[in-house]
């Protein structure tokens, strides 16, 4: 009996342990076999250009102030909550916001929006949110307080590069996927097999900006220590086999083909250098803003390597969009690729959201079904084109004559106003914002009406080139005889208000104007390409919806540089100047 007993238990423990060795092997080995696929779930968020609503007031100086603007700021906090709400109906991995967080760098704007970010991570403590800092937010004097007791905009106080560090420590910067800082720029790991490397390309400090002070620039530049240190992130982290993504504010890949010319500051400086380097490096995929426009935008290196500058529209202009982004790896350190892995990555644009909120400028709640429908309704208008070409001329020419200030109030609403199509129903200002708006939109591959085709093909056959020549003479009046006499003598084209201005000027009518040929076809196909340049994406037409393959398999043939193959010639004499106007020659 004993030694049955002792045989029934033997036996009994002999089973057990066969029965948890079969229930627990199959775990430990899959635990120490390398996994064969890993995805990673990203949310991008951009240009939130975010103002606290108690800050508003609807006061003459606020109305002022968004007149001159595209973006819908009233609704601005009432955006980035729905924005978040479908972050966490989404709940993924990694949250990115890349830049320009709120309206002007105000203190209490990156507060509340830190704020959010703090509220979000503790409903979801997975979630990484990954920020970086844009053109507006920091050392910007712009800041403004508009709720104020008399009504006068006075201003707020502004964010230092130190009180952003402060401000997102704990929703970025003590994250422990955070494994490495280099300013405000920094290397981050949320999962194995992943790697962002986050690049601060703005400029804000003395030793940055060009005017040697603490204070913000639209304009991008990553110095070359910064531009080191990425490199060497990157290619470590391609060694190890990771993926390496991106995030910064600037663009590094033009996303319409005139954009170095007429909008350089929104490419980082020597942008076609950065590209290259950083994709030559290991790094394929870029997340990006500052454009406000939803698009991709995609070169290849001399070497074959490939980078997608995926670049996310403002929250608060036209469409209002954000994106949702899935990366997969798969076959990994098996593939015949530059890390080893065979990477996909799909993306989707979210959009039409619905808010309610009381409006802060008028006390009204107000329930707006679709924000992209609604924001389309703001665009370009003249008081928004005046500040800028203001501006570009005080970067580029620092002092200038205050008659130019008063020629410029008049001169650019009288040539928005000015016809081109034939029964004098579309403007200049609505063919410039329908090509504008297709590309915000991501739309900018076809399908243009009538008006817009009959307006673009007068642009390149020169057909309101009169027109405009008149209103430049007629509007420069007010400036010096010998500078519209200066004017006079370009002759682009004969007509009737140069004739008159000449005569009244000079004492004499000038007889026989003659057109300059190349200068007049040089203006005609600058204005016709820029056109172009936004309503026709030729680079890379997938801007909403995506699917990427081969990123980082290495190419054969000749560098790929069709994001700004604008199709001007060499020799255009208009493009240079502008470009030189601009600072971007």
């Amino acid at each position: 009996m004993h030694i049955s007993r002792l045989t029934k238990r033997l036996t009994a423990v002999l089973t057990s342990m066969v029965l948890l060795l079969v229930v627990i092997l199959p775990v430990s080995v899959a635990k120490s076999a390398s996994p064969t696929s890993q995805t990673l779930k990203v949310m991008v968020m951009s240009d939130t250009h975010m103002i606290v609503e108690s800050m508003i007031k609807g006061t003459e100086d606020y109305q002022h102030a968004i007149d001159r603007d595209q973006k819908v700021f009233n609704e601005s906090e009432a955006v980035v909550d729905k924005q978040l709400e479908k972050v966490l109906h989404a709940r993924p991995d990694v949250l990115l916001l890349s830049g320009d967080l709120t309206k002007d760098g105000e203190y209490r704007g990156h507060k509340a929006l830190a704020k959010k970010m703090r509220e979000l991570k503790q409903k979801l403590p997975g979630l990484k949110i990954y920020v970086t800092n844009g053109n507006h937010d920091l050392n910007n004097s712009d800041a403004k307080e508009f709720n104020t007791a008399d009504g006068t905009a006075i201003p707020a106080k502004k964010t230092t590069p130190q009180d952003f560090r402060t401000i997102y420590d704990d929703i970025t910067w003590q994250d422990p996927t955070v494994r490495e800082t280099y300013g405000l720029s920094y290397m981050a790991r949320p999962a194995k097999g992943f790697t962002f490397i986050v690049i601060d390309t703005n400029c804000y400090t003395a030793d940055t900006t060009f005017n040697g002070k603490n204070e913000h620039e639209t304009r991008g530049a990553i110095p070359d220590d910064v531009l080191e240190w990425a490199v060497r992130k990157t290619k470590a982290a391609q060694t190890r086999g990771d993926t390496v993504i991106g995030m910064c504010h600037h663009g590094l890949v033009a996303h319409f083909t005139q954009e170095p010319t007429v909008m350089g500051d929104f490419l980082v400086g020597d942008f076609k250098t950065v590209s290259e380097t950083l994709a030559d490096a290991g790094m394929h995929y870029v997340f990006t803003g500052h454009l406000h426009s939803q698009d991709v935008a995609v070169m290849r290196t001399e070497k074959g390597n490939t980078l997608y500058d995926i670049e996310t529209g403002s929250s608060i202009t036209y469409p209002c969009p954000m994106r949702a982004v899935s990366i997969t790896r798969t076959n990994i350190g098996k593939a015949d690729t530059d890390n080893g892995a065979k990477e996909l990555l799909k993306g989707i644009t979210i959009q039409n959201l619905p808010i309610s909120h009381k409006d802060p400028q008028t006390g009204v709640w107000r329930d707006i079904s679709d924000m992209t429908a609604y924001s389309k309704e703001k665009g370009f208008n003249t008081a928004v084109l005046v500040t800028v070409l203001k501006e570009a001329l005080g970067n580029a020419l620092g002092e200038y004559p205050t008659a130019l200030d008063t020629a410029i109030d008049k001169l650019i609403p009288d040539l928005m106003d000015m016809p081109v199509t034939a029964d004098g129903k579309h403007s200049l200002l609505d063919t410039v914002n329908f090509a504008h708006k297709k590309h915000l939109a991501g739309l900018d591959h076809g399908g243009d009406p009538a008006w817009y085709r009959e307006a673009r093909q007068n642009v390149e056959d020169g057909r309101f080139l009169a027109a405009l020549t008149d209103t430049l003479c007629r509007d420069l009046a007010v400036l010096t005889g010998q500078g519209v006499n200066t004017l006079a003598k370009t002759e682009l084209i004969k007509g009737p208000t140069v004739d008159a201005l000449h005569h009244g000027l000079f004492g004499a009518a000038h007889v026989g104007y003659y057109t300059a040929p190349q200068i007049a076809r040089d203006l005609n196909e600058f204005m016709a390409k820029t056109l172009d340049s936004l309503a026709q994406d030729n680079n890379y037409k997938d801007d909403l919806t995506f699917t990427i393959t081969g990123a980082n398999v290495r190419k054969t043939g000749p560098a790929d540089w069709s994001s700004v193959a604008h199709g001007v010639s060499e020799t255009n004499v208009v493009q240079k100047l502008i470009g030189a106007l601009l600072g971007n020659g």
